[in-house]
């Protein structure tokens, strides 16, 4: 058991890396992040509109025509990335895992930490989805932090003892607060629908364990998350969207438990964990 300490800065400057991340990356890389997940939108949309001008130009050699339409597509196509990505990601991942609305009758523990928690951040009680599922896994979508969506497993619910599941709310939470979740989920759709898979924002680990340490001083109990993410390493989230290969990549960094080779997701865990246990 890992003794509990108050998550300060004082405290975080034990090491160099968590110093950088509390200091000077967070905010940074926060800000990288959405350049890097809005920016392939944007381009998107203004190359498709100059091609569909210059297509249209070579063909009726109207200047002023050409470039009207092609603005008119460019502003569409943006429009639509930005405003219809989440509900397109949240249909498919719906139709992927049968999703049921939550509700406080059926899960009063989970409602009775987003009640207490939202506040706190000054956040509206979330959306909730449920899958039903023995898997462990969680994500948090949508394009405002007023209209964040979650989306939980009841294998998360009903195998986490009650102050990790008050952490990995905590985690999701923060995401939301810091709407981190819009670009990411802009990103996922880019991948999902357009197949660009060569995107990327900045390494998930480094989002997680930035989230992770914001978490942590909201809940002042770093090894309640520490816990929670050790248990949730031993399971099987990581194969959530295993049988839906058009999900399982591109949505990979928004669930708590990525969606990657074993491997992979055992290294970014213990990465995260070490960092907990500095604190």
């Amino acid at each position: 058991m890992h003794k509990a300490v108050k998550a300060t800065p004082k405290k975080l400057k034990q090491t160099s890396r968590t110093t950088y991340l509390w200091e000077q990356g967070l905010p940074r890389l926060v800000k990288s992040n959405k350049r890097a997940a809005l920016t392939p939108a944007v381009l998107l949309a203004v190359v498709t509109g100059c091609v569909v001008g210059a297509v249209l130009l070579a063909i009726f050699g109207n200047i002023p025509i050409a470039v009207l339409v092609g603005f008119f597509i460019a502003l569409c196509l943006a429009g639509i990335i930005v405003f219809y990505s989440t509900p397109l990601l949240f249909n498919a991942v719906d139709r992927a895992l049968r999703l049921e609305p939550g509700s406080e009758h059926e899960q009063p523990g989970l409602y009775n930490f987003l009640n207490y928690l939202c506040p706190s951040l000054g956040l509206p009680v979330p959306t909730a989805y449920i899958a039903k599922t023995s898997k462990m896994n969680i994500c948090a979508i949508g394009r405002t932090p007023a209209t964040g969506v979650l989306i939980v497993t009841t294998g998360l619910l009903e195998q986490l003892s009650m102050i990790e599941l008050e952490a990995v709310l905590s985690h999701e939470l923060m995401h939301i607060k810091r709407n981190d979740i819009f670009p990411a989920t802009v990103l996922a759709f880019l991948k999902t629908f357009l197949h660009l898979t060569m995107l990327r924002v900045f390494p998930s680990s480094d989002r997680e364990i930035m989230v992770d340490i914001s978490a942590v001083s909201l809940t002042r109990y770093p090894p309640a998350l520490r816990m929670a993410l050790d248990n949730l390493q031993k399971g099987d989230g990581h194969t959530l969207l295993a049988d839906c290969p058009r999900l399982y990549g591109p949505m990979s960094s928004l669930w708590i438990i990525p969606q990657l080779p074993k491997e992979q997701m055992v290294h970014d865990l213990n990465l995260r964990m070490q960092v907990l246990d500095e604190i």
